[in-house]
């Protein structure tokens, strides 16, 4: 289940997430329970760009470049982590 990896998602300076595909999150450093599409859209759009093999995107948060490897699951999940 997505909440066995909630602990992950402090790993700092690293991070985890898992969100639905409409941008739900599921985990996530600090948004569990909303909608990453709502709160910033531009993220959201890189990180749907999973993909089954994985594939690297690159955003900017709070001010931060960011650098995310994220991967969609057989059941549609999309599973990032990055730094």
């Amino acid at each position: 289940m997505a909440k066995d990896f909630a602990s992950a998602a402090q790993n700092k300076p690293y991070y985890v997430f898992i969100m639905e595909e409409g941008g739900m999150l599921l985990v996530h450093p600090s948004l569990v329970g909303q909608s990453l599409k709502e709160k910033a859209e531009p993220v959201y759009a890189e990180c749907a760009k999973a993909t089954a093999k994985g594939v690297w995107v690159s955003y900017e948060w709070k001010g931060k470049l960011k650098n995310t490897y994220v991967r969609k699951t057989k059941s549609g999940l999309i599973v990032g982590s990055g730094y």
